[in-house]
């Protein structure tokens, strides 16, 4: 077999995937290789996707600007992370800002609404929430 030959380029088939060498150019469906290759890539996809499939985040309390700080904020961390705090108004006023620096879509006219929200969702004498685990979605 030559170097070239080793190297499989995937087509679509009436009855689903092919492959064909690179050298010869033809369909070979029937090879046990072949089979084998195509059950390795069908559980690497799924092993791709096994992050997509761990615990939803929690939804947040209920309240007026909910959907529009879950769209913020949720877009780099689970409400978890939220959830799990437990700050002052001021502190939670930092975060925010902190949040804006590091690139949250907040339009202006929110942020004050959005320290007001989590302030009272989330004081500093309520107690924490208790989370369950999740796996992380990545090893290191």
């Amino acid at each position: 077999m030559s170097p070239r030959s080793f190297f499989l380029l995937p087509f679509r088939a009436k009855r689903g995937i092919c492959f064909f060498s690179k050298a010869t150019r033809t369909a070979d469906s029937s090879s046990p290789s072949l089979r084998g290759m195509t059950k390795l890539a069908a559980v690497l996809l799924v092993l791709c996707q096994l992050p997509l499939l761990r615990a939803q985040s929690p939804e947040l309390p209920a309240g007026p600007v909910q959907a529009k700080l879950t769209t913020a904020c949720t877009e780099c961390h689970e409400s978890r992370i939220i959830m799990q705090q437990r700050l002052s108004k001021g502190a939670w006023a930092k975060e925010v800002d902190k949040m804006i620096k590091w690139g949250a879509l907040v339009d202006p006219a929110d942020r004050d609404s959005f320290i007001e929200y989590l302030s009272t969702n989330f004081p500093p004498d309520k107690t924490p929430e208790q989370m369950p685990r999740v796996a992380a979605a990545r090893k290191h």
